[in-house]
């Protein structure tokens, strides 16, 4: 059968192939999926073609990575299912898998026309899983989810447990029996509707226990087979199942177990639902209360929910309590005190990585998750809980457990960086990955301040993924170069004591630990390097080093003698001793090697001890010699008017032997300010503006060269100061503005025209205004000036009164008379009759 596969790539911007093998065939154009949020594109997956390489031992297949890197899988069948399961369910199988290169480790799954992968790359898991009924697959990097999960311990049914000093300082290392328990998993009928399905919850559930089986092999030497028959504890209908699907279904599975499949034949169980949460009987394994653990979460898939959760929950059914120190958020009433040895929340399995409010360590999104292995208490709880338990079967294994030191005890000065440095080998020249893990317990931490606080005795230095260098700085050294800090990891500020175990892990059931203590003594200042932090040095050249002893040099440090190193890459190492052994007083000269480089760090380390400090920035040694700078010239440089112009180098033509250290000087002069080398005109300055500056190397200081800018003018608008106060006209009236009228200014001398805009209660013609009829009171004109690009807007005031009323005569109270108007009008007719007749004669 061919399914649609969808491979997601971790690219940005286009999308770039690798896989070349006939296997894959690119279908579709780049996409970014919904679930992910990261780009994907589309392939044909030929299913039969990636089987067909079948070997005696198993199967050789090719499988994509995320950047589309094609590596090749030696697959070999492991015994996590029963004969029964496989009987009924043919196409189910479960494999370990090794690339051929022996890089990379993992687990497969084939199940009905469905294929799971997960392994290593690159140092991060890569998951391959079906998406959805005949959508293909999608190929990803491990996807950290929000964790909206509640855990609790039931302590109710607890034998007794190990106090934290029940081990052995020092465990060099251990047998490599492989412990077998039998699973029994049961899923409630939300499960496997999620799953579409039955069939593919039995085969989900498979896939599950064979990614929590690579952690429990290679960290505990315990393997889990599922149960015969275990199909019949995946109920596939909500409403007739015997679960809640909520947290108390731990409980009601230890009679589902037995009613189902009979309390001997199984080891520990389990059952998986979708209500968000966790309940596990503490070290149940082998008791009557074996069956008592659950786990859910709303999207039961990849490492979300196999690692973050039901290791988690596992690994209290084993034995192990929760193991950070943190108490807000969901840390609270959670914390176990006698074994809570990570700062805040924890990073490891059994801690909480995303729950504890401000003390979160390793937040689960957008890109963080728990650390996929135990912490070395956890593990001590697991090995102590299994030495008395009475199920499971035991094998020999001819693996030999790797061999450890974790070196002798060392004072140390506070505030101080410092190296932990382990050897280890392994008989069978298998590949190691490694942990340094502190080892106290003290005052619980209730916020981010005091995860953030030496107060003497609690944990401080976190946890990381595993690596495969047996060597830890703390801080980190990316935090240590930059000046940074993660949260979770400060350096010891007080004089207390630190434990810290190293752990070895050979990945073929085998971890050996050992053990070393550090005595922090705060001498009142931190061991550093004072001189040099920055600066450029002519090869072959002496120069004195400067640090701070901090006391070291007496007791209780007793730190003799020193090395000085040099680093080439920024810090990342230190291959080059430039003086050894030297005496710790605090001042050293050094040759600088002949090595052209700007990213050099110094390093002095104590010769016999574990603490050191680096130059705080990155210093440059040139080969020529270096000297003082001379600028012989410019660019061309322009600006507007009323704009500033930041002067930098490549402004100016600069002879020196070294131009990457120069720093410039603008100085103060006429028609500007200056701030920081950048230049501002005067306002409203326009034309040639010359300004002084100066080039400074290690060398010295260049004379001062006259820097030219042109400052182009730039046209200003007109601006209003103000408007008469005495326009008045009555309402038969018309007013004709002018620009008499404004008081205004343009910086410029530009021509400015006035032109009125419309508004209530006139109208206009030009600039004459014409008050509505009937309208009396204050007439507001708006109106603008404008030079012909630029305006400025304003208003007038006009007060508009009533027209005058003539006066009048008041008529006779006899009635019958004559008006004033009609005796004026007679009197007038008469006059004019008298002048025209005397004109007559």
């Amino acid at each position: 059968m061919k399914r649609i596969a969808i491979i997601t790539l971790l690219v940005v911007g286009h999308l770039m192939i690798k896989v070349a093998a006939s296997e894959w065939t690119l279908m579709g154009e780049a996409k970014t999926t919904s679930d992910t949020q990261i780009q994907s594109a589309r392939y044909t997956l030929d299913l039969a073609r990636l089987t067909q390489h079948k070997l005696a031992s198993g199967l050789q297949i090719n499988v994509p990575t995320p950047d589309g890197t094609l590596l090749s899988f030696q697959l070999t069948e492991n015994n996590l299912l029963p004969i029964s399961i496989k009987q009924r369910y043919p196409a189910l199988r479960a494999y370990d898998g090794v690339s051929l290169d022996g890089s990379s480790q993992g687990k497969f799954t084939f199940s009905h026309g469905q294929f799971n992968a997960m392994f290593q790359y690159d140092g991060k898991w890569v998951y391959i899983d079906p998406h959805g009924m005949d959508e293909g697959y999608k190929v990803y990097f491990r996807q950290p989810r929000p964790r909206v999960f509640s855990d609790a311990i039931k302590q109710t049914y607890l034998y007794q447990q190990p106090t934290a000093n029940a081990s052995p300082r020092l465990s060099k290392g251990q047998t490599t029996d492989i412990r077998t328990f039998r699973l029994a998993v049961s899923a409630t009928g939300e499960y496997t509707n999620f799953h579409e399905g039955k069939d593919n919850a039995v085969a989900e559930v498979a896939v599950a226990i064979n990614r929590v089986n690579q952690i429990y092999n290679r960290d505990l030497g315990v393997n889990f087979t599922l149960i015969d028959n275990y199909d019949q504890l995946i109920f596939d209908d909500p409403d007739t199942d015997p679960f809640n699907n909520d947290v108390d279904d731990g409980e009601l599975n230890i009679e589902v177990t037995n009613n189902a499949v009979g309390s001997d034949s199984y080891d520990i169980g389990h059952v998986f639902n979708t209500a968000p949460g966790g309940l596990a009987a503490l070290a149940s394994v082998c008791t009557s209360f074996k069956a008592d653990g659950i786990t859910g979460l709303s999207n039961p898939v990849n490492d979300a929910f196999y690692v973050d959760y039901v290791a988690h929950e596992i690994g209290h059914q084993m034995g192990a309590n929760h193991s950070f120190n943190g108490t807000s958020g969901g840390c609270e009433g959670n914390r176990a005190s006698a074994w809570a040895y990570e700062p805040g929340s924890g990073a490891t399995i059994m801690s909480y990585a995303a729950l504890c409010a401000g003390e979160n360590i390793e937040d689960n999104f957008p890109d963080a998750s728990t650390y996929d292995y135990f912490h070395i208490s956890s593990v001590v709880q697991i090995r102590d809980t299994l030495e008395s338990a009475s199920c499971g079967t035991t094998s020999v294994s001819s693996n030999v457990p790797p061999v450890v030191d974790a070196g002798p005890d060392y004072t140390l000065p506070a505030n101080t960086p410092f190296e932990l440095r382990g050897i280890a080998s392994d008989a069978d020249g298998d590949s190691l990955q490694f942990s340094w893990e502190q080892y106290d317990l003290g005052t619980e931490t209730a916020s981010a301040s005091d995860v953030s606080t030496d107060d003497g005795s609690r944990p401080i230095i976190r946890n990381y993924a595993l690596s495969a260098s047996p060597n830890r700085t703390v801080p980190k050294i990316d935090d240590l170069l930059s000046g940074t800090s993660t949260f979770g990891e400060i350096l010891p500020a007080t004089t207390r004591r630190l434990t810290f175990r190293f752990v070895a892990r050979d990945g073929q059931g085998a971890l050996s630990f050992d053990e070393t203590q550090l005595l922090i003594s705060d001498t009142g200042s931190a061991f550093s390097i004072t001189s040099p932090n920055t600066g450029t040095f002519v090869a072959n050249s002496i120069s004195t080093v400067f640090w701070e002893t901090a006391g070291t040099n007496m007791a209780p440090i007793n730190c003799a003698n020193v090395d000085i190193l040099f680093s080439a890459d920024g810090g990342y190492t230190f291959p080059l001793t430039l003086v050894a052994a030297t005496e710790n007083d605090g001042s050293e000269d050094i040759i600088w090697p002949d090595t052209a480089t700007d990213k050099v760090r110094l390093k002095v380390a104590c010769t016999n001890n574990l603490f050191f400090d680096v130059s705080d920035a990155n210093l440059a040694v040139a080969i020529e010699a270096i000297t003082a700078p001379v600028i012989s010239g410019q660019r061309e440089l322009t600006v507007d008017e009323d704009t500033a112009i930041s002067i930098v180098k490549q402004d100016l033509t600069i002879s020196a032997g070294d131009t990457d250290d120069l720093t410039l000087t603008v100085s103060d002069g006429d028609n500007y300010t200056v701030n920081n080398n950048t230049i501002t005109p005067n306002n409203n300055f326009s034309g040639a503006l010359s300004a002084s500056v100066t080039a400074t190397n290690s060398a010295g200081t260049s004379p001062p060269f006259l820097l030219l800018i042109d400052v182009r003018p730039v046209n200003d608008a007109p601006v209003i100061n103000g408007v008469a106060t005495n326009l008045s006209i009555n309402n038969t009236q018309t007013l004709t503005l002018s620009l008499n009228n404004i008081n205004y200014t343009d910086v410029d001398g530009d021509s400015v025209t006035l032109v009125v805009l419309a508004g209530e209660n006139y109208s206009f013609n030009g600039l004459t205004i014409t008050p509505n009829s009937g309208f009396t009171g204050t007439l507001n004109v708006n109106f603008e000036i404008s030079d012909g690009e630029l305006s400025d807007a304003s208003s007038i005031n006009i007060a508009v009164t009533a027209p005058p009323v003539p006066p009048t005569t008041p008529s006779s109270s006899g009635g019958g008379g004559s008006s004033p108007v009609s005796v004026l009008f007679i009197l007038s007719i008469f006059a004019l009759c008298r002048t025209r007749l005397e004109k007559v004669q």
